[in-house]
């Protein structure tokens, strides 16, 4: 950080989600998107609703992104990282579901983003924009306090996994709920909700981040932790990495290849704290085909994980 205006660039392309975490202070996790605006930010550590600020990302450029003075993502003498999705540079109205949505996605890179007003009428469809069913999708009310709510394949071992949620912005395991998904999994077209505070209340407004697995590019899966060693196969190799428990309290870590270019990965930062990047002694490699695990830590025996990876500088 410089603690002056500034733009970083070198990404390859525009972002569509810009998510920024300060790693050398304690400040939250910054969240941004091209539907609801440069200046307004979300953070995945909070419930709190959005809100505006005019000195933090000021503007999505065509190679990276301008931010402001603020100490949250360009305080003077601050190291900060950021993680890119690209979605569409041209949002459209879509009518697939029930409730009419504005949605930005990327077909090729399996990501959407989703705006939409809530109606409160439980088993409510959003359309996505995407070729194929969402395999995670996390959304937050915008306009309130209230938690994040994340639904996957993954949760639940994939038996009825769209009964289950957990939260972005805490440690809870998952828990059967049917008031966020109407017990319904998400189809080609559509992601069906419920009723409710955080997830389709009344006039409420809400975003939503849709993805789905790419061969070669990115993976959404779960493994079952056996206590001593194995890998997971994931077809290409990591840059980017976030996971957790789902059947137990753990924090969302995430690990990535800018940070930490070598193996094991020991720096991480998790999603639901503001807390700076720390280290841990990680038996996480990131090898050429996945994830290797070289003991009980992030491999509990008796536990199991989910988990979301990116290869990073492709087409998509």
């Amino acid at each position: 950080g410089t603690g002056s205006a500034t733009s970083i660039s070198g990404l390859g392309f525009s972002p569509s989600l810009a998510w920024i975490k300060g790693r050398t202070n304690t400040a939250s996790h910054q969240w941004f998107d091209t539907l609801r605006g440069a200046t307004y930010q979300i953070s995945s550590d909070s419930t709190g609703a959005q809100t505006q600020n005019t000195q933090m990302l000021t503007s999505f450029d065509t190679d990276g992104f301008s931010l402001g003075n603020q100490s949250s993502v360009n305080g003077s003498g601050v190291n900060y990282v950021a993680w890119n999705w690209k979605a569409s540079p041209v949002s459209t109205i879509n009518t697939d579901g029930t409730i009419q949505s504005i949605v930005s996605a990327n077909q090729a890179a399996g990501f959407s983003i989703i705006s939409y007003t809530g109606n409160n009428v439980a088993g409510s469809t959003i359309g996505h924009g995407l070729s194929a069913a969402p395999e995670m999708v996390i959304i937050k009310q915008l306009d309130i306090t209230e938690n994040w709510v994340v639904g996957s394949d993954f949760l639940n071992g994939g038996t009825s996994p769209w009964d289950y949620v957990l939260n972005l912005n805490n440690i809870n395991a998952e828990s059967n709920q049917s008031w966020p998904w109407n017990d319904t999994a998400p189809s080609s077209s559509v992601i069906t909700i419920g009723n409710g505070g955080g997830i389709n209340t009344n006039g409420g407004t809400f975003i939503t981040y849709a993805f789905h697995s790419i061969a070669g590019f990115s993976k959404i899966g779960s493994y079952a932790g056996n206590g001593t060693s194995q890998t997971v196969n994931l077809g290409f190799e990591p840059a980017w990495v976030m996971l957790r428990k789902r059947d137990d309290n753990q924090d969302w870590f995430i690990f990535d290849s800018a940070r930490d270019t070598s193996n094991p990965k020991t720096l991480y930062l998790e999603a639901n704290t503001s807390d700076a990047e720390a280290s841990i002694t990680s038996n996480i490699n990131f090898t050429s085909t996945g994830l290797e695990f070289t003991s009980a830590n992030f491999n509990d025996s008796g536990k199991n994980f989910i988990y979301m990876a990116y290869k990073a500088n492709i087409t998509q």
